[in-house]
């Protein structure tokens, strides 16, 4: 709701929903290769940091059930959020750039990511749609894998 807020008040209504992406000045995405609107986008972008979110729940999560404190485990979870954003600014070419360019950190400013997931050389499959969804299966099994390890961890040190 407040993403649709906030959509609504940085457009002024819900009128043009239906227009391309490419007519959008604010975004610049006047050569974007796909054709999509401005609701697609949307939604997109709110799958996106939702999935986004819960790959950071599941880090957060394991790490808490690894550390004693709760301080450590903010410190080490905010860490592991920010180090691969630090790392996409030193690595500006080759596979570990285009993987780090998976971690949520990374997704947040919709329209570089727009132009990340279109181009060829920058991401990992040769599609739009391709690398979009490779990005959201890639982070939501990150989250179940990361829920299993926490949960298979608390039952070892469960008392019966």
């Amino acid at each position: 709701m407040i993403s649709l807020g906030a959509f609504y008040v940085y457009n002024s209504g819900f009128t043009g929903w239906d227009t391309s992406i490419q007519t959008n000045f604010s975004l610049e995405l006047f050569n974007f290769p796909v054709e999509i609107n401005h609701l697609q986008v949307f939604c997109l972008a709110v799958v996106l940091h939702f999935i986004s979110l819960l790959s950071i729940v599941g880090v957060t999560i394991f790490v808490s059930s690894i550390t004693r404190s709760p301080f450590s485990s903010l410190t080490i979870a905010l860490g592991l959020f920010l180090l691969p954003k630090a790392f996409t600014q030193l690595i500006k070419r080759g596979i570990v750039y285009k993987l780090l360019n998976l971690f949520p950190i990374n997704n947040y400013r919709i329209e570089d990511f727009l132009t990340l997931m279109s181009t060829k050389q920058e991401f990992i499959l040769h599609s739009f749609v391709q690398n979009i969804m490779f990005t959201m299966v890639v982070l939501l099994v990150m989250k179940i894998v990361l829920d299993g390890v926490v949960y298979f961890r608390m039952k070892q040190y469960q008392v019966t």
